[in-house]
């Protein structure tokens, strides 16, 4: 808190003083010259009261001053024609190598070797944000279809023992722990990606299944909505599915 005795400079109070307390976020966002978040739409949701987190009049003040860049993958760690943590390598031009990821992830997890029952990963830091809630609320659902899902993350304690529990299921495997090869691996051999994120600033995880011909399923948010488009089967075109609202009822 502010001390009542603290001598600081008028003009500079207004500068840090937000809520009581100094808040130098604020000191910088009214005196740079720019300010940069992560993708275009994030830069237009913090000027919400929904996203801005108390300071959204001010980044209303400098909104001309405010820019959102995409953020971009590492295309050499991950890059599937020579990621050396997948069983075949692939690619646009030959996409063979895809299948047997997908058969050997199957094998490696224990699920059936089936290329006809589509499989959905997810990887992810487990919290409120990221939308886990929604999987759960799913799962019942996909499993009555046939699908497979794999869960990959830790985080919440109470949405690491949902992930735990997605194992009754014969065609679910929950894995809480952290693992870059098992992320690498869950990213080729997944058909489709969740990411039901409530909001996300950028979002790398959407990327590198794009790049590895996997079709993510994205809440429309922040730098979700940015890099993924909605199949248009009249159209052909598209990358993925990008929904609103977040809610698991369509299901």
């Amino acid at each position: 808190k502010i001390l009542p005795n603290l001598m600081l400079p008028l003009e500079l109070v207004s500068f840090l003083e937000y809520g009581g307390t100094l808040n130098f976020l604020k000191a910088g966002m009214v005196m740079a010259d720019r300010i940069l978040t992560v993708s275009p739409t994030y830069a237009k949701e913090i000027c919400t009261p929904e996203f801005g987190m108390g300071l959204d009049a001010v980044l209303r003040a400098r909104k001309r001053h405010l820019y959102g860049i995409l953020n971009g993958a590492d295309t050499q760690a991950w890059n599937p024609q020579t990621d050396t943590h997948i069983d075949a390598p692939f690619s646009i031009h030959d996409l063979s190598g895809k299948a047997d990821c997908k058969a050997a992830l199957q094998r490696e997890l224990g699920l059936p070797v089936r290329k006809d029952r589509p499989l959905f990963g997810f990887i992810s830091r487990l919290d409120f944000q990221k939308g886990v809630d929604q999987i759960e609320a799913v799962m019942p659902w996909l499993m009555s279809k046939g699908a497979q899902v794999v869960l990959l993350g830790t985080g919440d304690p109470k949405l690491e023992a949902f992930v735990r529990s997605v194992n009754r299921y014969s065609h679910g495997v929950g894995l809480v722990k952290f693992s870059n090869e098992l992320a690498h691996k869950i990213t080729a051999g997944s058909d489709f990606l969740l990411m039901p994120s409530r909001f996300e600033p950028c979002g790398l995880t959407q990327q590198h299944a794009l790049l590895y011909g996997t079709l993510p399923i994205v809440h429309s948010t922040g730098g979700l909505r940015d890099t993924v488009q909605s199949f248009h089967p009249q159209k052909r075109t598209g990358n993925g599915w990008a929904y609103q609202p977040l809610h698991p009822d369509p299901f």
